[in-house]
């Protein structure tokens, strides 16, 4: 199960880069709280697909 960082808008909007590279190299998943609504970003894993 991913690990979910919880943050405010404010909070995504002063440090998107970083958060973003957060998700993205360990993999956890981002939820953002805007005036009590969640918004949550999640790390996808690209799928290979192989023709045989």
């Amino acid at each position: 199960m991913n690990a979910i960082k919880n943050v405010t808008l404010t909070e995504f909007s002063n440090n998107i880069d970083s958060l973003l590279d957060e998700v993205l190299e360990k993999g956890i998943s981002l939820e953002i709280n805007k005036n009590g609504r969640l918004l949550k970003i999640v790390p996808v894993e690209k799928k290979i697909n192989l023709i045989i």
